[in-house]
């Protein structure tokens, strides 16, 4: 490689695709480093030293291919999403399958497998996933193709949520033709805004509350633990807020508990299961 970046008359051949995916992987890779001695070294890069997974190349034999993890488990290359029928009555059989980048969130390939399970007449009445495919947004669009998309949802990551007596989201009310939500002392938002978030198709909604009612709230730690001391609430928009409280109600119920086993459930010649 550098005995083609240092002969002009050779430099064309970097151009070539293998060539050129080579070096790429060299760069993402390796560096030099000279010693205390003058002396060119060939290092690794430390990780954090390197591209984002998402366009880190592991070969320069397969350039799709990335480096992922899950959970204890480290790969390097795709990911395969089999869809098969889960009815009782009949034969398992696989009716879909996807292959993605390593690096891809599962959440993002429910779209495309639905929409290619209709495309072929084999759209499922209810879909089964586990909670890597389950998104607002995808209850919301799967209910639109007039499918029931069904899986357990990922436990919210905010302390209130974690902790015993603290206040999270569903202690507060919703009042959405108002405009404004109320917490469990009583106090109304005196904030509210709509906006569109990168990680979601649909519109987010914002409120806050007055800074004299939450710094004067004798459960105010209960409540935030913000250095301005008012508390902020973030929700989807109505029709998602309302899709993801009707999967949190089903997964709430003792039937729910015996997914995977599709055996445990009523399902329909047309249903579905994806992992």
């Amino acid at each position: 490689m550098t005995s083609l970046l240092n002969d002009t008359a050779l430099n064309p051949l970097l151009d070539r695709p293998a060539l050129a995916m080579l070096r790429q992987v060299w760069l993402q890779q390796f560096q030099r480093e000279l010693s205390g001695l003058g002396v060119t070294q060939i290092k690794l890069r430390a990780q954090e030293d390197t591209p984002p997974a998402e366009s880190r190349r592991c070969t320069p034999h397969e350039a799709e291919a990335r480096a992922s993890i899950k959970r204890h488990t480290r790969w390097q290359g795709y990911k395969v999403h089999f869809t098969e029928c889960c009815d009782e009555a009949g034969p398992r059989l696989i009716t879909h399958v996807k292959t993605t980048p390593a690096t891809q969130p599962d959440v993002q390939v429910n779209d495309t497998i639905q929409t290619e399970l209709i495309a072929r007449a084999l759209r499922p009445e209810t879909h089964l996933v586990d909670a890597g495919y389950l998104s607002g947004d995808g209850l919301v669009e799967s209910q639109a193709r007039g499918i029931d998309l069904v899986g357990p949802l990922r436990e919210s990551s905010s302390w209130q949520s974690r902790t015993a007596d603290a206040f999270d989201l569903s202690a507060f009310v919703i009042q959405w033709e108002q405009r404004q939500v109320t917490c469990p002392e009583g106090q109304v938002s005196t904030m509210w805004s709509e906006r569109s978030l990168s990680w979601t198709r649909r519109p987010a909604v914002q409120v806050k509350f007055s800074a004299s009612s939450c710094r004067n709230c004798s459960v105010q730690s209960r409540c935030t633990r913000a250095k301005s001391g008012v508390r902020t609430l973030g929700f989807p928009d109505r029709v998602t807020f309302e899709a993801l409280q009707k999967a949190r109600e089903r997964a709430g119920q003792a039937e729910f508990h015996l997914w995977p086993d599709p055996k445990a459930w009523t399902l329909s010649s047309r249903d579905s299961i994806q992992g």
